[in-house]
């Protein structure tokens, strides 16, 4: 038996800035906080190869990227690739309550 906690996908992204951010900007309230992020079908490989091989019992591996990222850092590669505007994230501050009640 083996863990294999995996990290959080890139392919979640386009997620967590929303599929218009081109047009609108990135509005996420992350701060500076900064995450690791790799491709699901790179952490299935890694997986089904420590499957197909012997010595891992009792061991547990962590699947994620290197480096870490904030959503900054995210939006500064996607204006660099894009041919828009600047994507420069703005950092929403974050009304639970008045966002929830207004859900309803």
């Amino acid at each position: 038996m083996f863990a294999y906690p995996n990290g959080l996908y890139a392919e979640t992204i386009p997620y967590f800035i929303g599929g218009q951010f081109l047009e609108t900007g990135i509005y996420f309230p992350a701060g500076e906080g900064k995450a690791s992020f790799a491709k699901r079908a790179e952490m299935g490989e890694a997986i089904a190869n420590v499957i197909a091989s012997e010595g891992h019992e009792n061991k547990i591996y962590l699947t994620t990227g290197l480096p870490s990222y904030s959503f900054s850092d995210i939006a500064q590669v996607l204006t660099e690739l894009s041919v828009s505007q600047s994507l420069i994230i703005a950092q929403k501050p974050i009304h639970i309550k008045h966002d929830l009640k207004n859900m309803a």
